[in-house]
């Protein structure tokens, strides 16, 4: 598997130079969980009772897979018993581990409100494929981008053991 990713990358990379294009020094490794974030909280932030809203983006280059970078977003607000109002609580952005593609972006928000929050609260998602795979449960790993899915519900799991309480996603 490895060794078919590599020599697609050098592939790719010779078409990039015969365009005039230098290629990132060193593209993501799909098998890769790492990822950059900046986080504008301490800990865990809580959220009890919170609207938690999470997207992912890709920039420019979408069709071209050794340019293409996509990120994630994720704030985090708690409404006013006047329904009008809300505080805002923080939020956090980052690169998209491993494959870069929109929906590992949109997963990589629930993943980092899994980690970095506690409190039961709703999670909201413009994604129907992420949401439906979170709501099927922390058993379920789908074939695509299974070791992301593995590292959410590791990380649902341990928030649930630990008693920082429970994400409910909604699709939006």
């Amino acid at each position: 598997e490895r060794a078919k990713h590599e020599t697609s990358l050098c592939q790719q990379r010779a078409g990039l130079w015969l365009q005039g294009i230098t290629p990132w020094p060193q593209p993501p490794d799909p098998l890769d969980l790492g990822f950059q974030c900046q986080i504008t909280w301490t800990g865990r932030l809580p959220v009890q009772g919170a609207i938690l809203a999470g997207d992912g983006s890709g920039g420019k280059h979408t069709s071209d897979p050794v340019l293409r970078r996509c990120g994630f977003g994720l704030a985090c607000i708690l409404p006013h018993p006047n329904g009008y109002n809300f505080d805002y609580l923080g939020y956090s952005f980052g690169s998209t581990p491993g494959k870069q593609t929109v929906p590992r972006a949109e997963a990589t928000a629930i993943l980092q409100a899994l980690r970095h929050t506690r409190g039961n609260a709703i999670f909201i998602c413009d994604n129907l494929g992420v949401a439906s795979c979170f709501n099927k449960g922390p058993r379920h790993s789908p074939p695509a981008n299974g070791l992301l899915w593995h590292a959410i519900n590791l990380a649902r799991s341990a928030r649930l053991e630990a008693g920082h309480g429970f994400l409910e996603v909604v699709w939006m």
